[in-house]
């Protein structure tokens, strides 16, 4: 069954950045996201990844160093 995937990029005071998927269906399995060419990730820093899915929130830490 499809569960609804909500994933953000968000800066280290929690805004939120670029959201990469809002509400989408996606079937159990691994999936990929390109988010390279984000225009509001072209700014070195350390960036958070928060993805929802399920009811369950997992964070992990990114840093761009352009």
């Amino acid at each position: 069954f499809p569960v609804t995937i909500t994933m953000n990029v968000i800066d280290e005071l929690g805004r939120i950045v670029v959201t990469l998927m809002n509400g989408v269906p996606q079937q159990a399995g691994n999936h990929k996201v390109n988010f390279q060419n984000e225009a509001a990730l072209n700014t070195s820093g350390i960036y958070f990844l928060r993805l929802h899915a399920d009811g369950k929130t997992t964070i992990i830490k990114i840093i761009n160093s352009r």
